[in-house]
């Protein structure tokens, strides 16, 4: 239960953090940015999810060469219990599950989590990244918490 949503260079989560029915933490950081790669973003189990970004930023000269000659197991990106979304530096954005991954090619925005189809309506209609967040935090019962915000470009 989360949001996470990127246009234009930027990416911005929800900061709710859930166990069970409870909301525990409202300001956790879902995202990150990855010196070499870009900003990633998960939606989902969060156990996990810091060993996946690790995985991403322990290589990031060869992140893209090892998820395609890797398998499943050996790729914590590919969690049945969590999305995750990577925009590189090179405007591509990929999408990460249990099934595998997508390279979606640039995109101007894209979202994930239980807010991701509403945020991509907001951003559609012309909200920033962090439009779309607030929206979500506001209409969807599985986001809340503050928003954190991350720049592509930006220290």
């Amino acid at each position: 239960m989360t949001v996470i949503a990127y246009k234009n260079g930027v990416m911005v989560c929800d900061g709710q953090l859930t166990t069970g029915s409870d909301a525990v933490v409202t300001n956790f950081q879902k995202i990150r940015k990855i010196d070499g790669v870009g900003l990633v973003g998960f939606a989902g189990g969060a156990v996990g999810a810091q060993a996946a970004m690790d995985w991403v930023a322990d290589r990031a000269s060869t992140w893209e060469e090892d998820i395609k000659s890797m398998g499943s197991d050996d790729v914590p990106l590919f969690s049945y219990d969590r999305q995750t979304i990577l925009a590189v530096e090179d405007g591509r954005i990929f999408f990460f599950d249990g099934s595998g991954y997508l390279e979606l090619g640039p995109q101007e925005y894209m979202a994930i989590g239980s807010g991701g189809t509403l945020a991509i309506g907001a951003m559609a209609a012309g909200a920033s990244a962090l439009g779309a967040v607030k929206a979500a935090i506001k209409h969807d019962t599985g986001c809340s918490g503050t928003p954190v915000l991350l720049e592509l470009n930006n220290g």
